[in-house]
């Protein structure tokens, strides 16, 4: 029995000793006051921040029901013979597809665009916004509709996909 109680004097003590050692290196923390913040600077350093939201991808029916104020209806000969749109640089198989969903199929429909179309137009194209600036599709359409080539090749360089 005596050596029963020596053991467990020993592990309790060894326990004691264990914590107050802890207590000693990783208990003792110094006191930090946390003062409240003054009134100018919480409008000095606001604390919240802006949140960047994801931009809507409209979808096509939502794209043709916004240009339906544009957009005349759409012609048979419109539909039967549209311009080769992938020829204007910037404008790829997809977007050419978008532009003809959307009633857009000749060169000179783009030439004759105004700040206000093109604003209307570029709004409602999604991930190609700013493209029909960016690339001047306008000016492109110009040499296109009027046939001159040469000119375009001057201005613009080699013509885009010639797919007739």
């Amino acid at each position: 029995m005596d050596t029963t109680i020596w053991l467990i004097v020993a592990v309790v003590t060894t326990l004691l000793v264990g914590i107050c050692v802890g207590w000693l290196v990783w208990g003792r923390k110094t006191h930090v006051e946390i003062a409240k913040p003054s009134l100018t600077d919480a409008v000095a350093a606001p604390t919240f921040s802006r949140v960047a939201m994801p931009r809507h991808q409209p979808s096509l029916a939502e794209l043709q029901q916004q240009l339906s104020e544009f957009n005349p209806p759409v012609s048979d000969t419109m539909v039967q013979n549209p311009d080769n749109l992938m020829q204007l640089k910037g404008v790829g198989p997809r977007l050419a597809k978008t532009l003809y969903d959307m009633g857009i199929g000749h060169f000179s429909t783009i030439a004759a665009w105004n700040n206000d179309d093109i604003r209307r137009i570029d709004a409602v194209l999604g991930p190609f916004a700013g493209r029909i600036e960016r690339d001047e599709w306008v000016e492109q359409a110009r040499f296109l509709a009027a046939n001159d080539f040469q000119g375009f090749s001057k201005r613009f360089g080699k013509l885009g996909t010639d797919v007739s």
